[in-house]
């Protein structure tokens, strides 16, 4: 999937200036540093911050792992992480009609939480409610593929969801740039570049 945007800038040359991009020449495009902006680690940094991503829900099939952003039959809602040193490691979802059983293995060690669902899940890591939306879908999903989640340390998540931003002159007279993003799920493709065409607007209007 992909989303795609198209944005005119102004004259002010505001990528320049936050990057420092001193040694744009006269020859180069005039939206030249405005690109650098959009691609840069800075914004798209800014941008993801408007999206919550706390943690991750994924599925993980024999072949693809898939982002189950917004597309779940469940919900895992984050009240504390007690260890950011938990951040990025899968903790495994299972459950029956009744109770959902968290486990995962961290510094060499393996956890196991269970409780009755839509009860909190806290131990010494974590503090986090298992919310079912959809019984029939998740019964479907757990029978197929793994599911887990993951607490987001913030500099890893963006370096692994920039990988899917494109940004490129659209129509260098018309001073117009394409962003695109490319991932596959198709609503966090559109969010993000939601959030990326905001973010850029807002700083430009500093």
């Amino acid at each position: 999937y992909k989303s795609t945007s198209v944005i005119q800038i102004e004259k002010k040359d505001q990528g320049k200036e936050v990057l420092d991009l001193e040694n744009i020449t006269q020859q180069e495009s005039k939206i030249s540093s405005e690109i650098e902006l959009l691609r840069s680690d800075f914004l798209f940094s800014k941008a993801v911050d408007r999206l919550n991503m706390n943690i991750s829900l994924f599925s993980k099939g024999n072949v693809l792992t898939e982002e189950l952003y917004h597309l779940s039959a469940f919900n895992i809602i984050p009240f504390d992480l007690k260890d950011s040193a938990l951040c990025n490691v899968p903790i495994f979802i299972q459950a029956t009609d009744k109770t959902v059983k968290l486990s995962y293995t961290f510094q060499g060690k393996q956890y196991h939480l269970e409780e009755q669902i839509k009860y909190h899940l806290s131990n010494k890591h974590f503090y986090v409610i298992f919310k079912l939306i959809d019984r029939k879908s998740f019964d479907e999903l757990k029978s197929q593929n793994e599911i887990y989640f993951t607490f987001n340390e913030k500099k890893g998540l963006n370096k692994r969801l920039i990988k899917g931003l494109e940004v490129e002159p659209a129509d260098e007279n018309a001073q117009t740039i394409l962003i695109t993003y490319k991932g596959i799920n198709p609503l966090l493709c559109h969010d993000i570049i939601v959030a990326l065409t905001n973010t850029f607007f807002d700083f430009s209007d500093q």
